[in-house]
């Protein structure tokens, strides 16, 4: 009686698939929200004539990019956290009207998000 892979007697094979669609549902959410909010702060920044819309530092963390460069994510994920990281200690370190908390978790959610597709991609490298 052949089952499926996925039917183990323990159950580790079907939780492992659930822990990995989950992990994609939350990627392809935090994708989904960091390139809307980039092309909105792109549009502002770049394109609209808008007298109240100037450089806004908000477009260094929620860009478009990772959605355009997605394909490559594992090349350049480590250092967009480092990017990130910069933004954060520049954010904490010069006080502006952005330094409000929200934006400092939210860039340090997605510092933690990028970091952890860097560190697999480091890993899958070392066991090859």
């Amino acid at each position: 009686m052949g089952g499926s892979p996925a039917a183990t007697s323990n159950g580790k094979r079907a939780k492992g698939n659930v822990a990995g669609v989950l992990a994609r549902i939350l990627s392809i959410l935090f994708l989904s929200i960091q390139s809307l909010a980039g092309l909105f702060f792109f549009y502002l920044v770049f394109i609209s004539d808008l007298p109240a819309t100037g450089w806004n530092w908000l477009v260094i963390p929620f860009n478009p990019l990772p959605l355009v460069f997605w394909k490559w994510r594992r090349r350049w994920a480590l250092g967009f956290v480092g990017i990130l990281v910069a933004w954060e200690a520049y954010m904490l370190l010069s006080p502006h009207r952005l330094t409000d908390p929200a934006y400092l978790v939210l860039v340090a959610a997605y510092a933690v998000f990028y970091a952890a597709i860097g560190w697999r991609a480091v890993q899958e490298m070392r066991h090859r």
